[in-house]
């Protein structure tokens, strides 16, 4: 089991040491400790007011400091490079996704005495600040504090129409869903840049988190391009028996094919 799954057995992980825990399997030689003393002292350098504060105005502070005063923003000139959701280098360079700012502000509001949480909204994670009664929300990569109008807006931008924000789309994510969507971002970043042994890494981990078939099925077909063919055989063989209605059945059938053949010796690999 790995250092990630172990630290997941427990419900009230910190979200930031799941997210170091994600980039060590990236960064291997990685000082987990002292990555989380970079974050102490982060928020020693915020220095806001313990005092107990409405949610609004708490989601203002923290906003502002992040944003303004510690300069943390979202980085619109390489949106999908992986350094953007290795949390080590995103503290470092107080650049990243909505998702990696996100754990930033959350673990900062928690040592500064803010109850903050993340929130999985689609294709855009939030920060909530306060709690189920009475809440505001952050959007990270901004910088500033949404209001319904703004969640709407941020929602019909995704999906490209307008389309009404429901309460599935705000409810708090848990720290697995948080490490499997950051895993996802770094498997779909890496294989951008064509390092697919990186790639392989991440899915690796998401089937370990989750044992979904189709996380399956994606480390398979990336093991079929890194010439590992048995792993390819066993887990699109695997995914084919949990999902055999699946509408790529035909397309992964055919590399397991391929792979088998290439065990054997009788194929070209390619």
């Amino acid at each position: 089991m790995s250092a990630l799954a172990q630290a997941l057995a427990t419900d009230d992980v910190p979200v930031e040491l799941v997210a170091l825990l994600v980039a060590a399997e990236l960064m291997p030689s990685l000082d987990v400790e002292r990555e989380l003393r970079k974050l102490d002292a982060l928020a020693a350098e915020l220095d806001l007011e313990r005092a107990p504060r409405a949610p609004e105005d708490a989601a203002r502070l923290l906003s502002d400091g992040l944003a303004r005063r510690l300069r943390f923003h979202g980085d619109r000139e390489d949106y999908y490079a992986p350094a953007n959701s290795l949390l080590p280098i995103v503290i470092e360079r107080r650049v990243g996704l909505p998702i990696s700012l996100a754990v930033v502000y959350i673990a900062l509001a928690r040592r500064l005495g803010i109850e903050a949480k993340g929130i999985g909204f689609p294709g855009h994670f939030l920060v909530r600040v306060g709690d189920d009664e009475r809440h505001a929300f952050i959007d990270p990569f901004e910088g500033k504090v949404v209001d319904e109008a703004g969640l709407a807006a941020i929602l019909e931008r995704i999906r490209g129409v307008p389309a009404p924000v429901l309460p599935e789309h705000l409810r708090v994510a848990t720290p697995r869903e948080i490490a499997v969507r950051m895993l996802t971002n770094l498997d779909v970043a890496y294989r951008r840049i064509g390092q697919l042994g990186r790639a392989f890494v991440a899915c690796d981990r998401r089937v370990e988190l989750t044992e979904l078939p189709e996380h399956l099925r994606d480390r398979g077909l990336l093991a079929l391009r890194l010439g590992s063919d048995s792993i390819a055989v066993s887990d699109l063989h695997d995914y084919l028996a949990a999902r055999p209605a699946a509408k790529d059945r035909a397309s992964v059938r055919a590399a397991a094919e391929l792979a088998a053949r290439r065990m054997q010796g009788a194929g070209p690999r390619n």
